[in-house]
């Protein structure tokens, strides 16, 4: 069953998107690519909501969900490990609420800091901000069929809606599946509110505006 707090709210959606975003940036560099195409399951969503569930939703930060990701990520690419996790690691690996937590509790926080910095800032050269994700426009204007084929599954129901916010760019008013889909002013409205600047490409805002209609200033 998916979760109310993941599909409904706001918060659950930027939260989901932002930690998938955090998952294949950390990944992106410590496999030294500048690109990575990954596609959330649905053991990936129940990761995220045993995570969510354990440590509340109102305790739950973008420091935290880094420190977290970092922590975690160190323990599969350390020198300690014996196997090679660089094409095998998955995001329920890192967000959940079972093997990930012990793990955490493992340690204090000062030693949890201390081992992300040894190991995967020093031997993988992870840096403490995300990579900031460039894209020419094109990117954002052109109907893409691979992204199309993304949009079909679970198409018409909550669970595709989080789907398409892990997986697409979202709402694009020249796909076929998007103009008619029941879910589109939720997924437009996301789509506004935390990535202006595809919004912008595609028309739905102009620079310097803000999704409610006003000028920034």
């Amino acid at each position: 069953m998916v979760s109310d707090f993941r599909i409904k709210t706001a918060r659950g959606k930027k939260l989901f998107r932002e930690s998938v975003d955090l998952f294949t940036t950390l990944l992106c560099q410590i496999k030294g690519v500048s690109n990575f195409s990954y596609r959330v399951t649905d053991a990936d969503l129940a990761g995220f909501d045993a995570w969510v569930a354990y440590f509340g939703a109102d305790k739950i930060g973008s420091d935290f969900m880094r420190r977290w990701a970092e922590y975690q990520f160190q323990s599969w690419f350390n020198d300690g490990t014996v196997k090679d996790y660089n094409h095998a690691v998955r995001y329920n690996w890192i967000f959940n609420g079972g093997s990930a937590v012990k793990r955490w509790a493992a340690l204090p926080e000062e030693k949890r800091r201390w081992v992300v910095r040894t190991s995967l800032k020093s031997d993988f050269g992870v840096r403490s901000s995300n990579v900031p994700r460039t894209a020419p426009t094109e990117l954002f204007t052109t109907l893409r069929t691979e992204e199309e084929a993304v949009k079909g599954r679970f198409y018409g129901t909550t669970r595709g809606l989080l789907w398409c916010i892990a997986n697409t760019t979202l709402y694009h008013h020249r796909s076929s599946r998007c103009v008619v889909c029941k879910f589109k002013d939720d997924c437009k409205a996301t789509l506004l509110r935390e990535y202006p600047r595809i919004a912008v490409a595609r028309g739905y805002l102009k620079k310097n505006q803000n999704n409610n209609g006003k000028e920034k200033r």
